[in-house]
């Protein structure tokens, strides 16, 4: 007697998991899946941004560029001037 009663719960359980498995198959399957709306991420923006970022810092590079070859020429300036040039400097850096 107590054998058949764990028989057939077991047999209950399959049962009863073939079908739960059976319904959340069919029900996934006749799931649509509508592709229109997701959203395309916009790469003409993303580009524009990349694009613009680069941009700055090419500018920016070239400034720090531009700022450094200054400074090394007024260095080259100040090492190779004669007396004259170097009291003409300083009156200029005095007077600033």
């Amino acid at each position: 007697m107590e054998k058949n009663n764990i028989i057939i719960n077991i047999i209950a359980i399959v049962l009863l998991s073939v079908v739960i498995f059976s319904i959340g198959y069919f029900l996934g399957k006749n799931k649509i899946i509508n592709n229109n709306d997701i959203q395309q991420p916009d790469t003409t923006y993303n580009r524009i941004i990349l694009d613009s970022i680069e941009y700055n810092i090419i500018k920016k590079d070239s400034i720090i560029y531009k700022i450094k070859e200054d400074a090394k020429q007024e260095i080259d300036y100040a090492i190779n001037a004669n007396d004259s040039v170097t009291v003409m400097l300083f009156q200029k850096l005095v007077s600033e």
